[in-house]
């Protein structure tokens, strides 16, 4: 089976090339955004050998809540060093949710005092609105129901270790257990606002990216990390983000990458999320054809992350499940393999 990745993993990046992508791609030279989680995963495996998955926050509205000016330290992970710091931060923007808990929006202070324009009301509110009406709702339908509770997001400087790329967000699993050491005992993923730009495409993709670590952190803590980047690569996609170009670029650079061994480099995201994009047009096929925003009525969330685990394990979806060949996200070109049962794109 591990022949049916790599083969199809190789299809992959030359179709992208042979279908106009190549000069796109070759286009990208700025630093690449990646996220700090999978970084973070040994940390992980030890918080749920010693406190299990019992011990979480449990949320209460209306008790404690944030409110705008509030001036909060929090703990935060240098990646360069391999340290927990404290740094400080205010809260600038809370949007009201349906549920009745808040999206609370929080500036580390070093950065707003860096540069307050990129900090303005209208970025600030449109990034809370972008989370209540497309990041929380789609997601939601994709990949399950978050934990409930309010949730925090600190954009800061996140410290990491410089060169090609940077830390663009992270979701800290230390902060759903309360209590912990250097953890903040609240919902929250944080967000790189240093490098990254709030309130364009390649921030709310990033936002997109990290939320779909805290959902599944909730259903499966164990998950492969593979997996899981695959399917927070196609968060993006699945919100309207498109693709993250830089990721795709390194695996069509580096197409004998391995899918399944995951190293933290680029061309891992590219691969975990090639993959992700074939399964999901080959487990999804009505909805391949909608816009990703909005997806069909048949769509379940439990389908993505189950069906996805099936045939990640090496197992092949019912025939009732599987799709035809057909077009996939932004072009790619979707074809089931008759002689395997999987994709290859």
């Amino acid at each position: 089976m591990r022949k049916s990745y790599s083969c199809g993993l190789v299809l992959s990046a030359i179709l992208f090339i042979t279908f106009g992508w190549a000069g796109y791609l070759s286009a990208a030279s700025e630093k690449a955004p990646i996220s700090g989680t999978p970084m973070l995963r040994g940390q992980k495996l030890l918080l749920l050998r010693d406190y299990g998955t019992a011990d979480r926050i449990k949320s209460e509205k209306a008790i404690l809540g944030d409110l705008v000016g509030d001036n909060v330290a929090f703990y935060a992970y240098n990646f360069g060093t391999g340290i927990y710091y404290t740094t400080t931060a205010t809260c600038r923007s809370r949007t009201a949710l349906s549920s009745g808990y808040n999206l609370n929006i929080y500036v580390e202070d070093a950065e707003w005092n860096r540069d307050p324009s990129r900090f303005t009301p209208a970025i600030l509110d449109n990034l809370g609105n972008e989370y209540k009406n497309v990041i929380l709702p789609t997601e939601t339908t994709y990949f399950g129901t978050p934990p409930p509770g309010d949730f925090t997001v600190l954009l800061m400087d996140i410290r990491d270790g410089g060169g090609d790329s940077y830390v663009a967000g992270y979701f800290d699993p230390r902060n759903e257990n309360p209590g912990v050491a250097n953890s903040n005992s609240r919902h929250m993923i944080y967000m790189d606002s240093k490098e990254g730009t709030p309130g364009n495409s390649t921030f709310y993709g990033t936002l997109a990216h990290e939320f779909q670590h805290f959902i599944h952190f909730n259903y499966d803590p164990f998950e492969t990390a593979w997996v899981e980047e695959g399917l927070s690569g196609l968060a993006r996609y699945v919100c309207g983000y498109g693709h993250q170009i830089s990721h795709v670029r390194a695996f069509s650079l580096a197409p004998s990458t391995s899918l399944t061994n995951w190293q933290d480099d680029l061309a891992n995201y590219g691969a975990t999320y090639l993959f992700s994009a074939a399964m999901y047009c080959f487990t999804w096929r009505p909805t391949c054809t909608r816009h990703p925003g909005q997806p069909s009525t048949t769509a379940r969330a439990t389908s993505c992350r189950a069906r996805f685990a099936c045939m990640s394990s090496g197992a092949r979806p019912g025939a009732g499940e599987r799709g035809g060949g057909g077009p996939g996200p932004g072009g790619l070109i979707v074809r089931k393999s008759e002689a395997t049962g999987w994709l290859l794109i």
